[in-house]
């Protein structure tokens, strides 16, 4: 159960690292992108490594390889355009500190297994 918990984790985070990707990094190649950033999280991000330590790893992972902005304006849809700049960067500021302690334990659960993306599809 907890495997097919992680599984589901993960295959949430491969589709919003290809969907949230900056636009000319996932552009390339976006299978070798998921498949690299996917190895060097559980290289920096697995159960040996201490928590908070972890979260500081991940923390810069989320900025470095995310569109942040790009997540939010998705995750809020036409509420985005009605919220104060304010608003969205408090929103923003909160989904980037979710995000990290969300994954950042999920992913300290995961070790032993290699992380590999089998394909990609263009949706628009």
């Amino acid at each position: 159960m907890m495997r097919r918990r992680f599984a589901l984790g993960a295959l949430v985070l491969t589709i919003g690292v290809v969907i949230a990707a900056p636009r000319g990094t996932a552009q390339l190649d976006p299978v070798a992108f998921v498949n690299q950033l996917g190895t060097q999280a559980i290289e920096v991000l697995g159960p040996k490594v201490p928590a908070p330590q972890r979260l500081a790893r991940f923390r810069e992972l989320l900025g470095a390889d995310f569109d942040i902005p790009g997540i939010g304006q998705f995750v809020l849809g036409r509420y985005w355009r009605t919220a104060s700049p304010q608003q969205q960067q408090e929103f923003l500021k909160l989904l980037r500190e979710y995000l990290a302690q969300a994954y950042s334990a999920r992913l300290a659960q995961y070790a032993g297994e290699p992380f590999r993306a089998v394909g990609a599809r263009r949706k628009w």
